[in-house]
């Protein structure tokens, strides 16, 4: 493959969000805490799970796109699990 092939292809970036920064901050409060304060270790513990499921969320959000119908499985989402509304819900047991 030749570099000018490498130059012509074109690479779709992630969008910008504050996931990072907000990890960033959580991972510093929970180290300050360590040294000082407990609340601060907690709310930074806190902060960066919540870090880190945003942007898990905003990335497979991306990644994943619009979802294409495949004929005969209307039904059936992303993750393989059919989808109820009120009429076709089976009873609660």
């Amino acid at each position: 493959m030749d570099n000018r092939d490498l130059h012509d292809v074109e690479q779709e970036l992630p969008k910008p969000t504050i996931w990072p920064a907000a990890l960033a901050l959580g991972l510093v409060s929970a180290a300050f805490g360590m040294i000082t304060v407990g609340i601060f270790f907690y709310a930074g513990v806190i902060l960066v799970v919540i870090a880190i499921t945003g942007w898990m969320r905003a990335l497979i959000g991306e990644v994943s796109g619009p979802r294409s119908q495949v004929p005969g499985h209307s039904d059936v989402n992303d993750l393989g699990r059919g989808t109820w509304d009120r009429e076709t819900a089976p009873e609660a047991r």
